[in-house]
């Protein structure tokens, strides 16, 4: 594996998984501010989304990575949006990570599969 990051500066700016970062001071302002920035701005309204309902409709190709030591999108939820995903071509990756640290945790690892995804549709 790749290096980890900074566990310690994840805790002082009150990011990562668990309650910890999940509760955090930073997390719930993040919180506020994303949700009625994107429903002004861009129209969505994450109370409204049912994203096993909207991932059926989709016909593009699509990767879906799962962190198995995600405990914000449990790995399981996400396998759920994986199987209901409307595309013919889809793909899903699992990394040993948290939350959105694949990258972090394994780089080469993650890169390798995004070419793998990309290159066979020409968008890499």
């Amino acid at each position: 594996m790749g290096n980890r990051g900074d566990e310690k500066s994840k805790r002082s700016f009150g990011f990562g998984d668990g309650p910890e970062g999940a509760y955090s001071g930073m997390s719930n302002y993040l919180i506020a501010v994303t949700k009625p920035y994107m429903k002004l701005v861009h129209g969505i309204d994450f109370a409204e989304g049912d994203t096993i309902e909207l991932v059926k409709n989709d016909k593009l190709p699509t990767m879906v990575i799962v962190s198995d030591k995600d405990e914000v999108c449990l790995p399981e939820m996400v396998e759920e949006v994986y199987e209901n995903v409307g595309s013919d071509t889809k793909t899903e990756v699992h990394v040993d990570s948290a939350h959105i640290e694949g990258i972090i945790d394994d780089k080469d690892y993650y890169m390798q599969q995004v070419r793998a995804f990309l290159e066979p549709i020409g968008l890499y």
